[in-house]
């Protein structure tokens, strides 16, 4: 393809998604209003819209207030254009969305996960909670638009295979996507989990459209980041940009399954916590958890919301790295936002706290403080709608 018509269909993409996202995030819109949010001419406008409403992607829903002139009509996303499937598979639980092109969330499956059961008992599962979502909730799959499948990185984007997950224990090669689409018939997107999770914030998230946007995803085993710029997923050199997990933090500090020491995810995670909970009583130190026979993260972030000294003290020493984290990854990148979720944070909501007030409290750069910090806006939901928000992504491929 000659260089100028590669550069028009790619301008044409750029374009055809800022509308669609104007539309999400305005919606009821009018051309004229949709024009002022782009900076897109209205000839481009009326075009753009025209072919999504050719698609069935948009709606025409009535007419708008004037001022002056005609009525103007208004734009929606049309709701039964087809149905997406977001998709998560972490180190505990598989968590399957069903929705319609709004998006809005029409049904949930979470089931749990044993990666010592090999990959392919991981994989028959997931694909069996993507066939039950559909089947009971009467979707054929050629009304599914897409499936977008998020997990754990290292991703080889040109074999189109999970290389070898730091926390998937003999998981080399794996042909994820593939596999998923293969058995389930659905047309089948892959992404890492935490980009994806920028993305759903930038299609349907309140801070939707934001130029520059980094994300720090935590969970009990492990932590990642992400990238969004104007939209796009930062992927770097052979798809391995904002590893931030295992960023070194502590150069002499705890081995991670990575080869390495004192990666950010050993020493901020959620099992982080719970080490540093074991070492103080280990250390003489009287806790609540010194009942429990074997405790894990949930048990250390309710005795935290209880006033437990340990526990509390041994999520604040993981908010310290993550608020480091944060600041080392602000001055580099300047971004507009900063999410920081996942289950970790939202079990225990003070580590966000902790973690932005370390941030903050740096002297350079002087700006980091006005950077926003806010926590991911779906919840336990909000990787498998980064799964919905590939799809969106991925729509010249519809």
């Amino acid at each position: 393809m000659p260089y100028h018509k590669l550069n028009s269909v790619r301008m044409k993409e750029i374009n055809e998604k800022a509308v669609l996202n104007a539309v999400c995030r305005y919606a009821p819109i009018s051309r004229r209003a949709l024009a002022d949010h782009t900076g897109l001419t209205t000839a481009t406008i009326a075009n753009i819209v025209n072919e999504l409403i050719a698609k069935q992607y948009l709606v025409e829903t009535g007419q708008g207030m004037s001022d002056g002139g005609r009525k103007p009509q208004m734009i929606e996303t049309n709701p039964d254009a087809g149905f997406m499937i977001g998709a998560e598979l972490n180190t505990s639980n598989f968590v399957c969305i069903l929705s319609d092109f709004r998006p809005r969330i029409l049904d949930e499956i979470v089931v749990g996960i044993d990666l010592s059961r090999g990959k392919d008992d991981v994989i028959q599962t997931a694909a069996g909670a993507i066939r039950e979502i559909m089947a009971r909730n009467g979707v054929d799959r050629e009304r599914v638009l897409g499936l977008g499948f998020v997990s754990a990185g290292p991703y080889d984007r040109e074999r189109d295979v999970m290389v070898n997950p730091p926390n998937f224990p003999n998981w080399r090669d794996v042909d994820i996507r593939g596999s998923i689409e293969r058995i389930t018939g659905v047309r089948t997107l892959f992404e890492r989990e935490t980009p994806s999770i920028a993305l759903g914030e930038y299609w349907f998230g309140p801070n939707s459209g934001t130029k520059r946007m980094l994300s720090i995803n935590v969970y009990e085993i492990g932590l990642g980041g992400g990238l969004l710029i104007d939209g796009n997923i930062y992927h770097g050199y052979r798809d391995s940009s904002m590893e931030i997990g295992h960023m070194v933090v502590q150069p002499d500090g705890d081995p991670c399954d990575c080869g390495g020491r004192g990666c950010l995810e050993v020493q901020a995670d959620g099992a982080a916590a719970v080490r540093y909970a074991r070492e103080a009583i280990a250390s003489g130190q009287i806790s609540a958890l010194c009942g429990y026979e074997r405790f894990r993260m949930a048990d250390v972030a309710l005795c935290a919301r209880q006033g437990d000294t340990v526990a509390r003290d041994a999520i604040a020493r993981c908010g310290d790295y993550l608020g480091m984290a944060m600041g080392n990854l602000c001055a580099v990148f300047s971004p507009d936002i900063v999410f920081l979720g996942g289950p970790f944070v939202d079990a225990c909501p003070e580590l966000f706290d902790r973690a932005v007030a370390i941030c903050d409290q740096r002297p350079y750069p002087m700006h980091l403080p006005t950077i926003k910090k806010s926590r991911f806006a779906f919840g336990a939901s909000a990787a498998a709608m980064g799964g919905i928000a590939l799809v969106y992504s991925d729509l010249s491929a519809i």
